[in-house]
C-alpha cells in the first residue's frame, strides 16, 4: 500500500488543518492518508496503523476511559481496497482518511483530552479530524446528505460484524427519512451485508442493544447524526477472518456492493 499522499491531499490537508494559524501543520504526510472524493460517502479508518510518530512516545493512559492501544490490523488495507472497489461500482470515488501512525502514539477515535500525551502528536490528531470535517463538510454541499463508515477490528468473534451507531443515534437523519429499514432491511447496509451470508451483531431482526463495547465511539458520534445534520455515521467492527487475507478480499467486495446497494436506494444519485 502506497504510503505518501498525493500533492493534491497533502495540500488539502495542510491547508484544512493549519488555516488558524496560516502555517501547515507540522506532520510527516506518510504517516496520514487522504483522497478526497466526489461522491456522498465518507470512509475512515482510523485504528491501523504501523508508523511511530517521531518524537512521540507510547500512551500511558492515566485517568483516560477506555484507553486502548491495540491496533485494528488490516484495516488500513481494507479501507482503500474498498474505495476502490467502490468507485468501480458508482462511478464516484469516496472520500477516504486512513491514519497511517500508531494508535499508541494517538488515537483520533477518542476526545483530544484522551487521545494524545505528546504536543507533538497533536497536528496527527489535528489533521485527521481537519479531514474527516472537510469530507463531511463536501459531501453536505455537493449533495446534500451522505454516510461516514469508521472502520475498526475486534476479537470478540473473528467472522462477525459488530454494528456500532450509538443506539440508532448516530443515523437518526436516517431513521427521519427513511425509517430503520434503510440501514437493516434489504438494500440497506447491513441488511445487504446479511444477505450476503454475513453475521452482523446485534442480528438484523433482533430487539438486542449494541455491545457496549463496540457501539460506536467519537468519530461516529461527533460526524454522524446525533446531533443533527445530513450525514449518518455507522462503525464497522471487523472480525479478524474478515480484515486479514485471505478473507479480506472476499470481505470488501460483499462489503462494496452492500454500501453500493445502499447508495442507489438511500443516498443522492
Amino acid at each position: 500500500m502506497a504510503r505518501g499522499l498525493p500533492l493534491l491531499a497533502g495540500l488539502f490537508f495542510a491547508l484544512a488543518a493549519g488555516i488558524a494559524t496560516g502555517h501547515p501543520p507540522p506532520i510527516d504526510p506518510a504517516l496520514l492518508m487522504v483522497r478526497p472524493g466526489d461522491s456522498p460517502i465518507i470512509l475512515s479508518a482510523p485504528h491501523g496503523g504501523t508508523l511511530p510518530v517521531p518524537g512521540v512516545p507510547v500512551r500511558e493512559g492515566v485517568g483516560v476511559k477506555k484507553f486502548a492501544t491495540v491496533r485494528d490490523d488490516g484495516t488500513e488495507v481494507l479501507a482503500p481496497m474498498l474505495a476502490e472497489r467502490l468507485e468501480k461500482l458508482t462511478g464516484k470515488k469516496p472520500h477516504l482518511v486512513v491514519a497511517l501512525f500508531q494508535r499508541k502514539c494517538v488515537d483520533v477515535n477518542r476526545p483530544a483530552g484522551d487521545a494524545f500525551e505528546s504536543d507533538k502528536a497533536k497536528p496527527y490528531y489535528e489533521a485527521y479530524h481537519a479531514a474527516l470535517a472537510k469530507a463531511r463538510e463536501t459531501v453536505i454541499a455537493k449533495h446534500g446528505r451522505g454516510l461516514l463508515i469508521d472502520i475498526h477490528g475486534q476479537g470478540a468473534d473473528k467472522e462477525a460484524v459488530f454494528r456500532g451507531t450509538n443506539g440508532f443515534k448516530t443515523v437518526t437523519h436516517l431513521f427521519e427519512r427513511s425509517g430503520k429499514g434503510a440501514l437493516l432491511g434489504k438494500g440497506g447496509l447491513f441488511g445487504e451485508l446479511a444477505i450476503r451470508k454475513h453475521k452482523i451483531i446485534p442480528a438484523n431482526d433482533s430487539d438486542d442493544k449494541e455491545d457496549p463495547r463496540y457501539n460506536g465511539g467519537f468519530i461516529v458520534q461527533t460526524y454522524g447524526s446525533k446531533g443533527g445534520g445530513t450525514v449518518d455515521a455507522v462503525q464497522l467492527e471487523l472480525g479478524a477472518k474478515l480484515r486479514r487475507n485471505p478473507g479480506r478480499e472476499a470481505f470488501t467486495q460483499d462489503l462494496a456492493e452492500s454500501i453500493a446497494a445502499f447508495a442507489t436506494n438511500h443516498l443522492p444519485k
